[in-house]
């Protein structure tokens, strides 16, 4: 017997308005195929031919023709009575199972009902279901309203069976209709998802191109392009047997030999001056908004070029023949260079060995150690990112040593000129090796700050933040020394816990959305998150790639002009107290973690791009089949599905190696999170498994409230992007938790300051919906921060609001500026976005310091002499490292002369603080610290 239970959820509302999903018609869009659709004054039009600026409805022969006027009909509502959802039934004890459902219209009548199981759909409002197979099925019922809204929602059941089941099986990858483009026959990766409800797997295969590959994975070449059926099978242990087939296509990318993209159809589209290859020739776009109109076929839309010309040439090396003494590590060197910018990779082959090359501006290195005297060959091999190479080759003798030789330093850590942050002063470990040609090392020292280490190792602990100079010194049995310096930075990283106006930076440029300087981007926002880190080779190669394109260069070729400048950029922003992360993924940068290799690549290549170009952080903005969760992965807090897994780790391992102050922040979809409160499986609730697992490591989330259309709250209501009660309630989510759809059940709150939420900056930036005007937003943030109520019907669970939500994120800062930066503007100024300028102009007036402030550090009390021309009242303001105001008193009526002011710190905890005090006429600014 079972219980009527309404605890259902609602999946879709779609209304039957001829204006859902069509774009408002804007001056300066170019419309450019006919049919095209849009809403102007609540009509919906449908273009005639290609125009622009033309307003629909004001000419009668105009380029537009009116459809009809948009309709906001309510869609019905519609939920299940009967069976309860997640209900369990045994299939040899069950004749038929009743569903039942009831349905409503507020603004109607229910035109008709349906419920569909296991893919029939049957009409009515009750149905008794005859099962004929175990397994687990989802119930939905339909509501269609006398205007043709329509409503569904679902529920799940299963049936179990005393007799044995028979194992599923399904492709994890590649999916079934695939169409893999390549320009190279290379190894695909095929997986099988395969499981048994009753035992256990005790075989599977996999068959494609005449070739079986007996596992549940397989990496196939294929022997041609086209289109191939790729079918797998799995035996049970009960000798019960279960297959499936899928179908790809191979197709070969006509790549013209050149660099220009190849055209591909909507939904990509183009704007003037766009080039694409086509069939082998180049095409220019000549117009805006442009797509589905194939190169060749009208000269007024895309201008031929001609034959795709390769200008793309191969890396220049230089080397010159060298010499070395002893059979010790040598420097294996070349000078490799590419005039088009191309990121180089280079091996050094010596005596049957090769070397990977390390690579510093144009200089590549290897380290190699002979085995004998005499003359040898180096042979260098360099490759450009667009497959061109080159070779080179230099004679390198090896001499055997005369005479007494002075031991070699020849390696050491930490490098030359290495940069340490430091949350505080902390034990640094120095080392070196050194080696003696014609004898044995007898003593080694290290000497730094004053101080002699008689080791070749030692855990140092620096007195203060600043510069250093160690040197390293190793005697050998003759009696000679040979001394070496480095110097070193030690320098302090202070915990950052500004409130943030977050902002992405487009590595590219569209003439829709032009290119920024990254140096010139607005100053109100105070974190800037690099669009973005993409996997080298997708579902291949997930070496992670992040090249700063050159504005002024062919096609926007990155440079050596344009890295070197892009660096300079990110240390600018960095002095004016700005943080830059780069951000992974994106909407095309899918990664796929699925095994330790990838996982490794992964690593390394990120960590590498940070060091590279100094960012602070990390952003995770993964999207599609990044994190989708295997069939079966149902518990956020245990994830089985390997790629998920993989990244926690890999995420791990990053922050790890740079320690607590480097950020980790995130910006998935809302689908990814908050609606695993609706459904966990696939991409639904994708996200909590990452963020549950990283959430002691993460700053802060900025889930994007844009592009989703509608989701359940935690009222159990379903609210609609683009609206203030949309903000709060979805922000609210994770400020309280909510149910999820996994076995695990609840998903914990994030701490206020976790917390920060994403808007599109304007409406082409988010072209499935989400922009909010910015006196909505206000409305949402005044009562999320401050509680104070708008009206709406989403109503707070703390009424009191959430004082320490840590800020906002848009995309993007490219976006912003078409529209004056209404963005920035609107929001800086009401999360204190400015706290990084204010540290900023304090900064600068402590150049200008003048008297005396003492004792500094302090501990206790802390007094400053003070002389004033007139008699008046000196303030006081005491501000934390942060810029934030913490602390102020003023000295009233004080007479002119000189004055000893006690400065009120016993509610000050230790750490660094800059005090301004300021007159009628004057200021002054000191930097002290408590200890």
């Amino acid at each position: 017997m079972y219980n009527a239970t309404h605890a259902t959820t609602l999946l879709t509302a779609m209304n039957a308005s001829p204006c859902d999903g069509v774009a408002e018609w804007n001056s300066s869009s170019t419309y450019a195929q006919s049919g095209t659709q849009v809403v102007y004054n609540g009509k919906l039009y449908s273009s005639k031919w290609w125009t622009q600026g033309d307003t629909p409805g004001v000419a009668e022969w105009g380029p537009w023709e009116e459809i009809g006027v948009c309709d906001d009909n309510q869609a019905p509502s519609v939920a299940f009575t009967q069976p309860a959802n997640n209900s369990s039934f045994i299939l040899e004890e069950t004749t038929t199972i009743d569903f039942s459902i009831t349905a409503s219209d507020v603004d109607g009548t229910v035109e008709s009902t349906s419920i569909t199981i296991d893919g029939v759909t049957f009409s009515g409002s009750s149905l008794q279901w005859t099962p004929s197979t175990a397994g687990n099925f989802t119930a939905t019922a339909t509501a269609i309203d006398d205007k043709g809204s329509e409503s569904s929602t679902s529920l799940n059941f299963s049936i179990t069976s005393n007799q044995p089941v028979p194992p599923t099986i399904s492709f994890t990858s590649p999916g079934d209709g695939e169409v893999i483009k390549t320009s190279a026959l290379s190894p695909i990766n095929i997986q099988l998802d395969v499981n048994d409800a009753d035992g256990s797997i005790v075989s599977s295969s996999i068959t494609v191109d005449g070739q079986t590959f007996p596992s549940a994975s397989a990496s196939w070449t294929p022997s041609s392009f086209g289109t191939y059926t790729i079918t797998g099978a799995t035996t049970d242990n009960d000798g019960l047997t279960a297959s499936s087939s899928i179908s790809i296509t191979i197709e070969e990318t006509v790549q013209g030999n050149c660099s220009y993209p190849e055209y591909a159809p909507y939904p990509s589209t183009y704007n003037t001056n766009d080039i694409v290859v086509y069939q082998g020739d180049l095409y220019e776009a000549q117009v805006d908004n442009l797509y589905n109109i194939t190169p060749g076929e009208a000269d007024h839309w895309w201008k031929p070029l001609g034959p795709c010309v390769d200008t793309n040439t191969a890396p220049e090396i230089t080397a010159t023949d060298a010499s070395s003494v002893g059979l010790i590590a040598t420097t294996l060197s070349a000078s490799i260079i590419d005039t088009e910018g191309d990121a180089i990779t280079a091996t050094f082959t010596v005596d049957g060995i090769t070397l990977n090359a390390s690579q510093n501006n144009d200089n590549f290195t290897a380290q190699w150690t002979p085995s004998a005297y005499g003359s040898y060959a180096v042979e260098i091999n360099a490759s450009d990112d667009k497959g061109k190479s080159s070779t080179a080759s230099y004679v390198l003798t090896i001499s055997e040593p005369q005479g007494p030789q002075y031991p070699v330093i020849t390696s050491f850590t930490p490098a030359e000129n290495k940069v340490i942050k430091q949350t505080s002063l902390s034990a640094i470990a120095i080392s070196f090796e050194a080696s003696d040609i014609d004898g044995s090392i007898v003593s080694h020292s290290i000497t730094v700050d004053g101080t002699t280490y008689n080791s070749s190792s030692v855990s140092w602990t620096p007195s203060s933040f600043g510069n250093y100079t160690i040197v390293f010194s190793a005697t050998d049995d003759e009696g000679l020394t040979t001394d070496q310096s480095i110097s070193i930075i030690v320098e302090e990283n202070l915990a950052f816990t500004d409130k943030v106006l977050v902002g992405y930076w487009h590595n590219w440029n569209l003439s829709s959305v032009p290119y920024i300087r990254l140096k010139d981007v607005d100053d109100r926002y105070n974190v800037i998150c690099i669009a973005f880190a993409e996997p080298k080779i997708r579902d291949i190669d997930n070496t992670m790639v992040f090249d700063p394109i050159d504005i002024d260069n062919f096609q926007n070729e990155p440079s050596d002009k344009s890295r070197a400048e892009f660096k300079a950029d990110v240390a600018y922003l960095q002095s004016r107290g700005k943080k830059v992360l780069l951000s992974l993924g994106g909407a095309n940068g899918v990664v796929h973690l699925d095994n330790e290799e990838e996982q490794q690549k992964f690593v390394t290549s990120m960590i590498s791009l940070c060091e590279t170009y100094g960012f602070d952080g990390v952003d995770i903005d993964l999207e599609g089949s990044s994190l989708t969760l295997n069939a079966g992965d149902d518990d956020f807090t245990n994830p089985t599905t390997p790629r998920v897994l993989n990244f926690i780790e890999g995420m791990q391992a990053i922050k790890a190696h740079f320690g607590p102050s480097f950020l980790l922040t995130s910006a998935p979809e809302t689908a990814y999170v908050q609606g695993g409160q609706t459904a966990y499986g696939g991409s639904w609730g994708g996200y909590l498994p990452i963020l549950h697992s990283l959430r002691d490591q993460l700053d802060y989330v900025h889930v994007q409230l844009y592009n989703t259309g509608s989701l359940g709250a935690l009222d159990g209501k379903a609210y609609t992007q683009g609206t203030a009660d949309f903000i709060v309630a979805m922000t609210e989510m994770l400020l309280q938790g909510f149910e999820s759809k996994s076995i695990a059940g609840f998903f914990p709150a994030f701490r206020e300051d976790q917390v920060a939420l994403g808007l599109p900056a304007n409406k082409p930036a988010a072209p499935a919906g989400g922009y909010t005007p910015p006196a909505e937003v206000q409305k949402a943030l005044n009562y999320l921060v401050n509680g104070v109520s708008f009206g709406g019907e989403y109503k707070l669970v703390k009424s009191e609001g959430y004082p320490e939500l840590r800020g906002m994120m848009t995309w993007s800062i490219n976006w912003d500026k078409t529209t004056n930066y209404e963005y920035a503007q609107s929001y800086d100024t009401f999360f204190n976005g400015n706290n990084a300028r204010k540290r900023y102009e304090l900064e600068t007036e402590l150049q200008n310091t003048l008297g005396n402030a003492y004792p500094n550090p302090f501990e206790f009390e802390l007094k400053i002499d003070i002389e004033l021309q007139d008699n008046e009242t000196v303030s006081t303001q005491i501000f934390n490292a942060n810029g934030q105001l913490v602390n102020f008193k003023d000295f009233k009526n004080l007479n002119s002369g000189i004055h000893q002011l006690t400065i009120p710190t016993k509610s000050l905890s230790k750490g660094i603080y800059i005090i301004k005090l300021t007159t009628h006429d004057q200021a002054k600014v000191y930097r002290v610290i408590k200890q």
